[in-house]
Formats: structure tokens, C-alpha cells, sequence
């Protein structure tokens, strides 16, 4: 599983952040590592001019499957959480 953290201007991304991100993602996601090819995370400074320490940091997290099989989703012109296996239709 390849992680990628990509950080705004206003966080410094250190080899020791990254580390820790990709040890944190990793350590998470392990029991579905054979499903996930890919992860991206980005971090951001949600107050980055106000310097309010790290409570405005936010993070955002997206995983690419191996596959593209069954998937859980929203639609935007109907109310729910919709399933659908994907190739059996």
C-alpha cells in the first residue's frame, strides 16, 4: 500500500511528520492492506493566519481500491446510502 501525505504551505511536512502520518495510516488500515493500493492524506492549517496551534489542522484521507467492485455510496438526487455490485448487472 503506497501512502502519500501531501501538506498546504503552511505545514511543514519533516521526514519525522511524514513518518509518523504513514506509520498511524498504516497501522489503521493494516487489516484491509490487500484491498488498498493506494492512500493519499492531506493535511492542512485550517486558521493559518491566526497561528492557533494544532487544533486547526485538518486532515483529509483518500483510499484507491485494488479493484473496482461493491461500493457504498450517496446520490445526489436521492436521499440514502445506496449499494450496487458493480459487474453483476
Amino acid at each position: 500500500m503506497q501512502i502519500q501525505i501531501n501538506t498546504d504551505r503552511h505545514i511543514e511536512g519533516h521526514e519525522a511528520m511524514v513518518a509518523q502520518v504513514r506509520g498511524v495510516v498504516k497501522s489503521a488500515l493494516s487489516r484491509h492492506e490487500d484491498l488498498i493500493t493506494r492512500v493519499e492524506v492531506h493535511l492542512s492549517d485550517e486558521n493559518s493566519n491566526k497561528k492557533g496551534g494544532n487544533d486547526d489542522i485538518r486532515c483529509m484521507m483518500e483510499a484507491q481500491r485494488d479493484y473496482f467492485g461493491a461500493h457504498t455510496y450517496e446520490r445526489i438526487d436521492a436521499k440514502g446510502t445506496f449499494h450496487t455490485e458493480w459487474g453483476t448487472e
